[in-house]
């Protein structure tokens, strides 16, 4: 089922310190754009309204996209969810992280359709579950306060107080059939990769020309 409903809003999450690559992720450069800006750009090919959650110095990274403030700086991807919730009308954001170079819109409008039956849907894969590049529910909000106030800051925990949808690879594979969507690039070695692969799809374009 491809549609997607117009409630589905799209929120990056870029307020990460960037340890593990050594450098700020958001403003690597790719393809002539940042990091970022491809994110935006890629998950704004499957949803209307998308706007950046992070400090706001993002903004010169995506100029014309919004950048909202995270609410509770330094409590995590969870207090990131919750800012993306409360930094918009939509009954539904699908969230994802800076640094997933290989988004594809065709999978993301596939799991935000999942949502009418669900205040989470979230694909699992080989690493366990993929809470960023997962569709988030407004009904999540009381429950993200508790545990941002209480300290549980582990997205899971949110799991078990909403109606969750889980997908499975046999399910979303046929929209992402190498598993490269939510590859996240969080290391040097991560980064390398990308761009070794980006240059290859743009060597092979131009052979079909």
């Amino acid at each position: 089922m491809d549609w997607i409903p117009a409630s589905v809003a799209g929120a990056v999450l870029a307020g990460g310190a960037s340890r593990r690559m050594g450098q700020d992720k958001a403003a690597l450069v790719l393809g002539g754009e940042t990091l970022l800006a491809r994110v935006v750009r890629r998950l704004g090919a499957a949803v209307g309204e998308v706007f950046v959650v992070g400090p706001p110095e993002r903004a010169a990274l995506v100029p014309g996209t919004r950048v909202v403030p995270d609410a509770r700086p330094g409590q995590g991807p969870l207090s990131g969810i919750y800012s993306a919730l409360m930094a918009t009308d939509a009954p539904f954001v699908f969230v994802v992280a800076c640094d997933m170079p290989f988004l594809r819109p065709e999978l993301i409008r596939y799991l935000a359709s999942r949502a009418l039956d669900c205040d989470i849907v979230v694909p699992r894969s080989a690493r366990g579950t993929e809470q960023l590049h997962a569709v988030y529910g407004r009904a999540c909000l009381p429950a993200a306060a508790e545990c941002l106030h209480a300290g549980e800051l582990a997205v899971a925990t949110l799991f078990g107080h909403v109606r969750t949808c889980f997908v499975e690879p046999a399910e979303w594979a046929r929209y992402d059939p190498d598993g490269r969507a939510m590859f996240n690039a969080n290391t040097a070695q991560d980064w390398q990769r990308v761009i070794a692969e980006v240059g290859s799809e743009t060597a092979d374009k131009g052979a079909d020309k």
